[in-house]
């Protein structure tokens, strides 16, 4: 599904050539076809958005999912939104075959913005902290490869975490927008991850392989057993990755960047999230016009 309207035109106005790189981004993995075999399914979305959720219940179900590495039925990963010319462009994952395998259909998670960017200004890592220094440094890296990120200094390995706070929230802000939007231009669905079940990933999946003939086997079981199962993705909150606690708020990302913020409160209510009325988002008017009432584009069925 296309980005945002509202949000790409916006950050044509305020980052032009962001909104260049976006339009000229390549597919990530190859479309299925007679010649590159069966297409396996490729979930994606932003950082700290539920992919390792997601791979975990994929797994539940006896799926041959691998999270940030290839599955044979699933491949789950945030990095795997960009396209990357070689295998080493998508550190750590240096198996060359993965850029070749055919993934189709692609799809997308995302997670409230106040609660994404306050966990990755926290630590871009597998736990959430940033004393895996070098990973967080290693995460910011990989994702300036394919868009462009405040502090240049964050894709040190060894000097991202001693970034002051409001730089790493602006650094997690700036990558939350443009990974989204990146993600969302490949996306032939996408989920609120707070929302998901796995019988509704399963429906979804299910409706597509209905019309193309390019799924992996594993479907056609998923959708004769599985269809129904309405167990959350996401459980119990844990440290880190899906944590409700110390979320951001709307009046500190516009403190932080303005422009920035508005674009990603556009994102976040195209995904159907909602929020109370906020006088510190007046510039959202006299930047973007008011919206017009138009029908959420995720996939996702849930209030």
């Amino acid at each position: 599904m296309p980005p945002s309207a509202e949000a790409l035109a916006l950050l044509r106005r305020l980052a032009p050539d962001d909104a260049l790189s976006l339009a000229a981004a390549r597919r990530p993995f190859p479309l299925a076809s007679p010649l590159a075999g069966t297409s396996r399914l490729l979930i994606t979305g932003c950082g700290h958005s539920g992919t390792h959720a997601v791979h975990a219940a994929l797994r539940r179900h006896r799926l041959a999912a691998s999270h940030e590495a290839l599955g044979a039925d699933a491949t789950v990963g945030w990095p795997f939104a960009a396209h990357g010319a070689a295998a080493a462009d998508l550190w750590p994952f240096r198996n060359a075959s993965l850029l070749l395998a055919p993934h189709e259909p692609i799809f997308k998670l995302h997670r409230d913005p106040l609660f994404a960017v306050a966990a990755l200004a926290r630590g871009f890592t597998e736990d959430g902290r940033c004393i895996q220094r070098g990973y967080d440094g290693l995460s910011w890296a990989l994702a300036g490869r394919f868009v462009s990120l405040p502090e240049p200094k964050a894709a040190a390995r060894w000097y991202s975490c001693l970034l002051e706070p409001r730089a790493r929230l602006r650094l997690a802000l700036h990558y939350w927008v443009k990974w989204n939007l990146l993600a969302d231009k490949w996306a032939a669905a996408s989920f609120r991850v707070e929302a998901l079940t796995f019988g509704r990933l399963a429906a979804v999946w299910c409706e597509y392989c209905a019309r193309a003939a390019s799924c992996v086997p594993a479907a056609a079981r998923v959708c004769g057993a599985q269809g129904g199962d309405a167990e959350r993705v996401v459980g119990e909150a844990r440290t880190g990755h899906n944590s409700t606690a110390n979320p951001v708020t709307w009046g500190e990302l516009l403190q932080v960047e303005p422009g920035m913020a508005i674009i990603a409160r556009l994102l976040a209510e195209d995904y159907g999230y909602t929020y109370p009325a906020d006088p510190l988002l007046s510039p959202t008017k006299k930047l973007v016009g008011p919206r017009p009432k138009q029908a959420s584009r995720t996939a996702d069925s849930g209030s």
